[in-house]
């Protein structure tokens, strides 16, 4: 759930962002809970003899009243955030009570963009941040800790309120920790790999398209640790039929199968290498490629949107999906993942691309990194 919540004044047209009153209720709830604990701890700290155990309580003191002075402080100092109109200023304020504790304002007129980051916390979890920045790079956090639709639904609110341009961005370490955190990557524990096991003699793939068995060469056997993307359409397919496990070898695999045209078998290991690796938006894209030039267009589009849900700033994703909601006439959708893909263009290869789709030019479809 969002930090704050965002409020429409229907009167002035301003957007005002507060603390909800349940998390306010809810923190001098937990606080009363710690200190009704800690109340209770230190009566029954005292001694046979009825003195009490000051060590005890001093403990028991240190234990409770960091979390419960931050309960009280969530509860009693509220954050306001104000979007006017009218003044045409972005205020926030922090206050206890009548008494205002800090402001920071900042002008429309000053604003370089509205800030949509992506922040991961693990493989499977991540929240969003809308902030505003000025051109002279001060920043101003305006919501935190919220799902990809509520944040990007306020960020575009708010940017339609100010007039400025909306970025998606990804977070990124301080460069000070990206530098440390390099200097400890070649000291850190390697897992060994494992040695490399003998294949029996191959039999014939039972799989195996007519293009894949004109070009197979007869091996001795493939090393299920050598690089995927270094291994010919014959040692993909000996590492494919040996090894059901191997979702690198799929995914190769079926990326030179479709390069090829042979999309429906390509489609059977996209499929196969999402079931061994369910988080792989490359693949997710690929997968979406492949399912458009089989004419489920309906899947195709589903898988762009995972692909995009594993990794939100994918450019082959987005304008996959742009190009699909084109040709289905969605213009409104589709101009929209089209603004998406300028805004996540990297290089000016695919910043070329994404203006030219969007001025009405064609594009095939394409497999991602490509």
């Amino acid at each position: 759930m969002a930090t704050l919540e965002a409020r429409s004044m229907a009167t002035s047209g301003s957007l005002v962002l507060r603390v909800p009153l349940r998390t306010r209720i809810g923190s001098l709830l937990f606080t009363g809970f710690l200190i009704g604990c800690a109340a209770v701890l230190i009566y029954f700290s005292r001694r046979a003899d009825g003195r009490v155990d000051w060590g005890a309580v001093i403990m028991l003191l240190l234990f409770f009243v960091a979390p419960a002075l931050s309960g009280l402080w969530n509860a009693l100092v509220t954050t306001t955030i104000t979007l006017e109109r009218t003044t045409r200023t972005i205020t926030r304020r922090k206050s206890a009570g009548a008494f205002t504790l800090a402001t920071q304002t900042l002008a429309f007129a000053d604003l370089a963009h509205i800030e949509l980051m992506y922040v991961p916390k693990s493989e499977t979890n991540a929240e969003w941040h809308v902030t505003a920045v000025a051109r002279n790079a001060q920043r101003l956090t305006l919501n935190t800790n919220g799902t990809q639709g509520e944040m990007d639904a306020l960020a575009r609110q708010v940017a339609s309120l100010t007039g400025a341009p909306m970025v998606e961005t990804k977070y990124r370490l301080p460069p000070a920790m990206e530098k440390f955190l390099r200097r400890l990557a070649p000291e850190s524990a390697q897992p060994a790999s494992p040695a490399p096991t003998p294949v029996e003699p191959a039999e014939p793939l039972a799989h195996a398209s007519p293009l894949t068995e004109s070009l197979a060469p007869e091996i001795a056997g493939a090393s299920p640790t050598q690089s995927a993307w270094e291994a010919t359409l014959g040692e993909l397919e000996r590492r494919v039929a040996a090894d059901t496990q191997d979702a690198d070898a799929r995914y190769v695999l079926a990326r030179r199968l479709g390069a090829h045209g042979d999309w429906e078998r390509a489609l059977e290991l996209l499929q196969a290498t999402l079931r061994l690796d369910p988080l792989n938006g490359r693949a997710q894209n690929d997968l979406g490629v492949a399912l458009q030039a089989r004419g489920k267009l309906k899947d195709a589009e589903a898988a762009y949107r995972r692909a995009l849900a594993l990794e939100p700033f994918a450019f082959d994703a987005r304008l996959n999906l742009a190009l699909l909601l084109r040709a289905q006439k969605r213009a409104v959708e589709a101009s929209q993942e089209l603004l998406r893909a300028r805004q996540n263009a990297r290089g000016a290869d695919e910043q070329r691309l994404a203006e030219t789709v969007s001025a009405g030019g064609k594009s095939d479809p394409r497999l991602s990194g490509t």
